[in-house]
């Protein structure tokens, strides 16, 4: 679950999200292997002032995808692009 951040400039801001959610989830899908989820769900939060009276809205998006076994150079390489990531 993600509750969207309110900079836009964000990584997990909504629109951004909303635009690499695939990424996300094939992810989450390489860290879940043991055992392989057979549906992985990104469930987004947002939270907006109303403006036509002072409560809030909630917002939810919902993304889905298959998850799947991937073979060991596959998560090779995936543990790799972590380690790169992490060092930026």
């Amino acid at each position: 679950m993600v509750f969207y951040a309110q900079d836009d400039s964000s990584s997990l801001s909504a629109e951004n999200v909303r635009l690499s959610y695939k990424d996300l989830l094939s992810d989450i899908n390489v860290q879940l292997q043991e055992p392989v989820m057979d549906d992985l769900f990104l469930l987004g939060v947002e939270f907006r002032p109303c403006e036509d009276s002072v409560n809030t809205e909630v917002y939810l998006d919902i993304f889905h995808q298959a998850g799947s076994l991937i073979d060991e150079s596959t998560q090779r390489l995936y543990d790799r692009l972590a380690q790169l990531q992490a060092q930026l």
